[in-house]
Formats: C-alpha cells, sequence, structure tokens
C-alpha cells in the first residue's frame, strides 16, 4: 500500500531475497484496491487531505532556498501542482476518477473543493519565498485516442477548480498555467484555454497535430510536438514517418517540419513530445540540440559556447 492509500501489485521476477520488495522501474504498478472508494471513505479521511499546512510546507527550507529561485536568470521557476484529474486518480485510480463523477458527482466536487483549499493554503508561503514565472499542472487525463474526462463533466466540475486556482495564482503575482497531459487532448483544449490554462504540452505526435491546433488557437503557448523517436533508426524505418534512416537527416527533417513554422508563429517553446527514449545516444541528443538553436534561442545565458 502506498502513502495514498492504493493497493499495488507489481511484479518482481528475478529479484532475490524478499519477492514482496516493490523495486521502482522492475514493471508497472497495477492497482488492485484503493482507501477512497464512497463517500463515507472520504469523510473518515478527509482530515488528512486538508490543513496541516505546517507540516506539508518547509518554511526554513524557504527561508534558505527561496531568494536563490528568486533571484536567478537562467531558467523559469515553477510551482507544481497536481490538477484536478491527477488529483483524483491519485486517491481512487483512473478508472474510478472516470466513473466517480457520475455516480458521486458531490464526493467529487468535495474533494475537488478540499484540494483546491490545500493547493491555495501551502502555495501561498512557496509563493512568497520563491516568485515562480508560472505553475507546472500536471494532468495525465487523456490517452493516445482522446481524453478521459467528457467534456461536459469537466465543464461542471472541473471548470470551477481551473478558473478559482487561476484568479489565486493572478491574485500572488503567477500569470501563466502549464498543464502536461500525454496523449490527445484535443476535445478538451478549448475548455482549458478558456479556464485560464496557458500552455498545453506535450503533444505527442502519434496521437495529435500540434501545428493544426497552433493554427486554430493562436494565442496558445505551444510546447512540445518534436518526434521522440528522432533517434531511433529502426523505429524510424518501421513507422516510415521519415525519408531517410540517417539520425542527422532524421533530425533535420523534422525540426524543418516543426520548429521553422512555430518559430514564424510564436508562443513555442521546442520540445520533444515526451522523454528520450532509451537507446537514445548522446551524440544524436547533442547533434539535435545544436540544430535547434539554429531556429533562435531567448535565453543567451544557457546559450552553448563554441
Amino acid at each position: 500500500t502506498d502513502d495514498k492509500g492504493v493497493t499495488l501489485m507489481q511484479r518482481t521476477d528475478g529479484l532475490e531475497g524478499d519477492v514482496r520488495q516493490v523495486v521502482l522501474g522492475h514493471s508497472p504498478p497495477h492497482e488492485i484496491d484503493f482507501t477512497i472508494k464512497e463517500p463515507t471513505d472520504y469523510e473518515a479521511n478527509r482530515h488528512r487531505f486538508i490543513g496541516n499546512i505546517d507540516k506539508r510546507v518547509d518554511r526554513g527550507w524557504l527561508a534558505k532556498n527561496g531568494p536563490e529561485f528568486r533571484e536567478q536568470q537562467d531558467h523559469p521557476v515553477a510551482l507544481r501542482v497536481w490538477g484536478p484529474f491527477s488529483f483524483l486518480r491519485g486517491f481512487v485510480g483512473v478508472e474510478n476518477a472516470m466513473i466517480l463523477p457520475y455516480t458521486e458527482p458531490d464526493m467529487i466536487r468535495l474533494m475537488l473543493s478540499d484540494h483546491l483549499d490545500t493547493c491555495r493554503a501551502a502555495a501561498g508561503p512557496v509563493i512568497e519565498a520563491c516568485k515562480p514565472d508560472l505553475c507546472y499542472l500536471w494532468e495525465d487525463c487523456c490517452g493516445s485516442t482522446g481524453p478521459f474526462i467528457a467534456p461536459n463533466i469537466f465543464e461542471e466540475i472541473m471548470t470551477p477548480w481551473y478558473r478559482e486556482w487561476k484568479d489565486y495564482l493572478l491574485s500572488m503575482g503567477v500569470k501563466w498555467i502549464m498543464l502536461d497531459t500525454d496523449g490527445n487532448p484535443v476535445p478538451l483544449v478549448r475548455n482549458w484555454h478558456e479556464a485560464g490554462v496557458d500552455c498545453i504540452q506535450p503533444y505527442e505526435v502519434n496521437s495529435v497535430d500540434m501545428l493544426k491546433l497552433a493554427a486554430e488557437y493562436p494565442d496558445y503557448i505551444m510546447m512540445g510536438g518534436i518526434y521522440k523517436h528522432i533517434f531511433e533508426p529502426g523505429d524510424r524505418a518501421q513507422v516510415g514517418r521519415f525519408k531517410t534512416v540517417d539520425i542527422h537527416q532524421a533530425i533535420d527533417e523534422e525540426l524543418e517540419r516543426v520548429v521553422k513554422p512555430m518559430t514564424k508563429r510564436g508562443g513555442y517553446i521546442a520540445s520533444l513530445d515526451h522523454w528520450a527514449f532509451w537507446g537514445t545516444t548522446f551524440e544524436g541528443y547533442r547533434y539535435y540540440s545544436e540544430r535547434l538553436e539554429r531556429y533562435g534561442k531567448a535565453n543567451q545565458v544557457t546559450r552553448t559556447l563554441v
């Protein structure tokens, strides 16, 4: 059972010693039971979700490290928060997070209200100490074919959370919300935009056409959309996306496809459409980074020195 009250099953094939030992990366954990399944469960555990701000915020750490975050000019500083769906899935699982808004909407509203209050209370000292440039919302709620949330459920139950959170951030001087979700977010892009989200990433190429969305939403900040498999010749040949199996030519082709038009559009942060896969070589990634700089780099502090 993890710290969120979720009972997990994980394969431990080949481990020596205690076979009950859970090793991250050995296999994806399978969620089999949850402490929070119905309203009485949440009421019994609600005290764990609210209050206790002094235990959630290390004020000594903030006093010591806050000035470094505030004063540096090398990179953006982000406040990381779980979005409403990711918060729910962390405690009730993905399937229940999809179902409970229909079967137990009052419980879900209460959970999200508590989450919002706790986020505001805990974020206040962090924002004051570190002066973040943006809020990074982890909200993995989309599969390869679309979101796990129907747009009407999003509007009814989750839009209020986003609007109130955005209003709070603005009142504290944090202007931007960057949202992280994999897969295909298209059916919810407009909902997020209208609810106050400024940027979505990473726009996985196999699931969504970022360039089409960029044209449809010219004031949306975009990040990602560069095919992560450019470093894997075998996958490129199988997918047939590129005209070549030469890694350098494939990188050049992909940057020309994505970065060139997005640089012209503006409002774009160049990035892969997810983590680079195992097997990505240092030489390949170095070539990608060097070629990417040819399209321009706003932050001169971290520019590669030749």
